[in-house]
């Protein structure tokens, strides 16, 4: 999982066997997924820096999930919609990230 991630952070879009996002799914268009044979960490991504460095993407791993079939159970990515929303979540970054939370922006993903 650390040398999938690795590659992620040096900026590589894939490949998806290791790693994605699921920007076609309406639902869940800030969903992101990490993974390892069946493993998976599944998580979001975020812009919390919107203004100084807007192409700054966060990624919050909240949930650790095996998968065994083809498809992703939408019950995770329902999960970490409901992570990305709770004010808890907004406050734990912008304590490391404090201009998320400055006056004015909003919270863009």
């Amino acid at each position: 999982m650390r040398s999938n991630m690795e590659v992620w952070v040096a900026g590589n879009n894939g490949p998806t066997t290791k790693f994605h996002g699921f920007p076609n799914d309406a639902d869940h268009p800030h969903g992101f997924v990490l993974k390892h044979r069946e493993h998976r960490l599944y998580g979001f991504l975020c812009h919390p820096r919107p203004k100084s460095s807007p192409s700054f993407q966060l990624c919050v791993l909240c949930i650790y999930a095996e998968k065994w079939g083809r498809y992703t159970d939408k019950a995770e990515l329902d999960r970490v919609e409901e992570w990305l929303l709770i004010s808890a979540t907004v406050q734990a970054i912008g304590r490391l990230y404090p201009e998320y939370l400055g006056e004015g922006v909003k919270w863009k993903m």
